[in-house]
């Protein structure tokens, strides 16, 4: 089996655990076997910290992901208002978005770092097989935007919003390898949906 075919194997069997760990309750060992495989991929493969996203040398995305979280946000808080009027005087809001927001970050990196730094980065090498550049980063981020909107499935508001917002993530995770600023980005915007949507 040639490597390219060996890791879009690798890549659908990784997914397959991660859905069966969401649909079947209780068969948490899955999910166990599933880090198990991309860790031993990295290793096996070799893939650098630089790769995985860990140590970036580009923040020139931040400008546009600053914008992005501002311009959303705007829109959560437009909806929040509409849904509950008056969401910001329930007792304790603030300080419940601010402990949410601590949780959350770490949940945030966590998925960050499994989407793009093993999805992200293998469907890119899966693609850039038959795509070259920009081409293949496209095709690579629309796949990556479809698999996290199916892993979210069970919950209808962020399956759509993965759906709209991940390819433009992996996009651009692979133009700047940068973890944290979308790991910053996904915990802001995933706090803001639980308390505003």
């Amino acid at each position: 089996m040639n490597s390219t075919k060996s890791l879009s194997v690798e890549v659908f069997v990784v997914f397959a655990l991660l859905m069966a760990t969401i649909w079947l309750p209780g068969y948490w060992i899955l999910g166990l076997i599933a880090l198990s495989i991309i860790f031993a991929s990295w290793r096996l493969r070799h893939d650098s910290l630089r790769q995985l996203g860990l140590l970036p040398n580009d923040f020139s995305q931040t400008k546009a992901l600053t914008k992005f979280v501002l311009v959303s946000l705007a829109i959560l808080v437009a909806l929040g208002m509409m849904i509950t009027p008056g969401f910001w005087k329930i007792p304790d809001f603030w300080l419940n978005i601010f402990r949410q927001f601590q949780k959350y970050i770490a949940w945030a990196f966590v998925q960050q770092l499994l989407l793009h730094g093993y999805f992200t980065s293998r469907l890119a090498t899966i693609f850039e097989v038959r795509h070259r550049g920009t081409r293949a980063a496209l095709v690579s981020a629309s796949f990556v935007g479809i698999m996290f909107a199916i892993l979210h499935l069970p919950n209808p508001v962020l399956t759509v919003t993965t759906l709209l917002v991940t390819p433009v993530g992996a996009y651009l995770f692979l133009k700047s390898r940068n973890i944290y600023l979308l790991t910053l980005t996904h915990a802001i915007l995933g706090t803001a949906i639980k308390y505003l949507v």
